[in-house]
């Protein structure tokens, strides 16, 4: 009778003991018929006792006792005694084994990973003590986290995943309360659990709640997520003391049902339930599996829990959004009015799209970007376009577009597969006037070598004679006499009265020798320029196009990374390019192109096509000069992701499998060619650009050849009249001076 007495007053000075709950436990125990009916009687009486007593302590007075039989008593509070203290045993035990399964977890799949423990309100002793094997581990309170301020939580999130030195992350959440799980998912929604697909995920709580928590919303990208299915005592033990010690006796109301010890005996031989989430499993939507019965007696875990996902999407259907923009990417739209709905058409990136959903076995369905735009960010950080999308989950990816730095901010990208830079488009160059045809075979060095070299040997000539006349007592030369001599035995017609020293006539071998090679140099290079016409420099780089006088250029409207190219640019160039650019469409670019004078900046993939489709003959002869140096705009052309797709590294392996394989340089150039013979079957010749006219094998001279000479010839009768001026007004000059110096005398 005392036993019984301590253990009742036990439950109620914990204020955890009812006595409707120790009815239900008594009938739980393998007892029938009379005998527990007794347990009940003598339960319900020693607890109405137990309160009148103590009520009686407190009044002043002492309860009478209720005459039972001692024996009786004494025999049922036994049987509840021994009963309540085997299922603590049973619990322990069980406790014991999921503080185990922890730790061959952490060591041996976990290894190295940042640990974070997230309970609903106090944190579990043993799991920590288990958790604490890792490199790190921080302590998550749900219940209290999502009260803190706006402020005080944000910074609590930002150092709930640990510091980018980690190579892994892993939380074990500790369900202990269905109430409770809504707050704890909350907080893993808000911590960002869903921009890191690769954090692995474990879940501790009971049977019942497995689908609702591993097919919450807050795990939709998680990859690695499990759910150990533990028994309600368990659970409870787990979250108030370590292993060795023993189940409280206020618990034992968490014992389920009559079948308690034939459920706790399945669990030993069984082992503990792993469930597994799978992101594509049940048709390509998102299920829940038994992963594995983990036996307690193992020393080491059968296989790993934390398996990889197979390269197969199960059917799953993709939400693309496009943005029209051959080669890379084209479509038909086919939905009506608000609907994006589009068909693709034949592009890099269909066949690309093909064949990764051929062998990772998904589908797809493209739709057209709202606005029509690649992506542009406004004042209150929303973007507009294909990024905008993707940055609120309105699609799983994009094809084409470009990574920058703003645009990482709201979504991901895929491994850089081509790259797509600025060209300068223009006219092929005209060829030059015949003008200065005379001139043209030398460059301006030599021209002015040649020029020296006259007037030079003139003047060593002239000192020759002079020499000589001086020993000979003879009339010397005169300067102008050798200039003009040595300048017409350069023109081949040289006077007939030569030197009569022989050093005048040994330097003048030697200078009819150089001649020879200057007059047979030019004769040959004035043949080939008055043959082949010289053209206009082309232009081939941005200070080209800057330095041509007259000129004008423009693009189309520059949006997202190509508006970010010019504007953000600090090159004194591109900012005076980008201040004098023309906006027109397309088809204006390139007719103002072929008026010339003009430059059409562009990028490389569409003007590949508009080139060779409309402005190329079938004999391969084109009007259009492309700039020999490209600008890069960025790092290339990717797709894009919305922040946290879990299927994001699968796709972009797959897509550096094609780059090795050299299918993306081998289906561009073809993509181009496939849609420039379906256009030329239905458009005709005639309706194409004017090719570019081939000049004759032949070419006779004319006076547009000889306009140089002709121009020599009237310079130097204007040069041969001003000098006849000149000597008729200094010889008038002369005279007057002479006859007014005689009228002087």
């Amino acid at each position: 009778m005392r036993g019984c007495w301590q253990v009742f007053t036990q439950c109620q000075q914990d204020n955890t003991c009812l006595t409707l709950s120790l009815v239900r436990r008594s009938l739980s125990t393998p007892l029938c018929g009379i005998r527990t009916m007794l347990v009940v009687i003598v339960c319900l009486c020693s607890t109405v006792i137990y309160a009148l007593e103590s009520d009686g302590r407190r009044m002043g007075h002492v309860a009478s006792e209720v005459e039972l039989p001692r024996e009786k008593l004494d025999e049922a509070c036994k049987l509840v005694s021994d009963n309540m203290d085997e299922v603590g045993r049973k619990a322990s035990g069980r406790v014991d084994e999921v503080f185990q399964l922890v730790v061959q977890l952490v060591d041996e799949e976990l290894h190295g990973c940042h640990l974070v423990l997230v309970t609903a309100r106090s944190v579990s002793p043993l799991l920590y003590h288990a958790l604490k094997r890792g490199e790190g581990v921080v302590q998550v309170e749900a219940l209290t986290a999502m009260s803190l301020e706006e402020s005080t939580q944000d910074r609590l999130l930002q150092g709930m995943w640990g510091e980018a030195k980690f190579s892994c992350r892993a939380a074990f959440v500790h369900v202990t309360n269905s109430s409770d799980t809504n707050q704890m998912l909350s907080l893993l929604e808000a911590s960002g659990l869903w921009r890191n697909p690769e954090t692995h995920v474990v879940f501790l709580g009971g049977e019942a709640d497995v689908h609702k928590v591993l097919l919450h919303h807050s795990l939709r990208n998680t990859l690695h997520a499990l759910y150990l299915a533990l028994h309600a005592s368990t659970l409870h033990r787990l979250a108030l003391n370590c292993p060795s010690m023993s189940l409280p006796k206020r618990h034992s109301q968490n014992c389920d049902g009559c079948c308690l010890k034939e459920r706790q005996r399945k669990e030993e031989e069984h082992g503990v339930a792993v469930y597994q989430r799978c992101l594509y499993c049940l048709g390509g939507d998102p299920g829940v599996k038994l992963a594995a019965l983990w036996h307690p007696h193992s020393a080491h875990l059968h296989r790993p829990l934390f398996v990889k996902s197979r390269e197969n999407f199960m059917g799953h259907q993709f939400r693309v959004v496009v943005r029209r923009y051959f080669p890379t990417i084209d479509f038909e739209r086919v939905g009506v009015g608000g609907d994006t709905l589009a068909a693709p058409r034949d592009s890099l990136n269909t066949r690309m799209l093909q064949d990764i959903a051929t062998h990772l076995n998904f589908t797809y369905e493209l739709h057209e970007a709202w606005d029509g735009d690649w992506g542009t960010e406004n004042s209150n950080g929303n973007w507009s376009g294909l990024v905008g999308t993707l940055q609120h989950q309105l699609a799983d990816f994009s094809t084409t577009i470009t990574p920058t730095a703003p645009r990482l901010q709201v979504m991901d990208h895929s491994r850089i597969y081509a790259s797509d830079p600025f060209v300068i488009v223009s006219a092929k160059s005209q060829p030059l006037g015949h003008s200065f045809a005379l001139v043209k075979p030398f460059s301006r060095n030599v021209w002015v070598v040649v020029t020296w070299s006259c007037i030079g040997s003139g003047v060593v000539l002239w000192l020759l004679q002079k020499a000589w006349a001086w020993v000979t007592v003879g009339r010397p030369a005169e300067l102008c006499f050798a200039t003009f001599y040595i300048s017409s035995l350069l023109m081949e017609n040289p006077p007939s009265d030569s030197p009569q020293n022989s050093s005048a006539r040994i330097f003048v071998g030697w200078w009819m020798l150089t001649c020879l090679v200057i007059t047979a140099a030019y004769r040959s290079s004035m043949s080939a320029h008055l043959t082949v016409r010289e053209k206009m420099a082309p232009v081939d780089t941005f200070e080209d196009l800057v330095r041509k006088k007259g000129w004008r250029w423009g693009s189309e409207r520059l949006l997202g990374a190509s508006a970010f190219y010019f504007s953000l640019s600090s090159d004194p160039i591109l900012q005076k390019i980008y201040s004098k650019m023309e906006t027109h469409e397309l088809d204006k670019n390139m007719e103002l192109v072929a008026g010339g004078r003009y430059a059409f900046i562009t990028t490389k993939f569409q003007n590949d096509y508009i080139v060779a489709s409309r402005y190329t003959d079938r004999f391969g002869h084109c009007t259009i000069h492309i700039s020999s140096r490209s600008y890069p705009k960025s790092a290339g052309t990717s797709w894009g992701f919305r922040k946290g797709a879990p299927f994001r590294r699968r796709i972009t392996v797959m897509t550096q499998w094609m780059i090795e394989a050299g299918l993306i340089d081998h289906w561009l150039p073809d993509v181009i060619t496939t849609r420039v013979i379906q256009e030329r079957s239905i458009y005709p010749d005639e309706l194409l650009a004017r090719p570019a006219e081939v000049e004759e094998e032949l070419v006779p001279l004319n006076l547009e050849h000889l306009k140089g000479a002709f121009l020599l010839l009237g310079l130097c009768y204007g040069l041969a009249s001003l000098v006849l001026l000149g000597e008729m007004f200094l010889a008038r000059h002369a005279l007057r001076c002479i006859t007014t110096s005689q009228h002087g005398s």
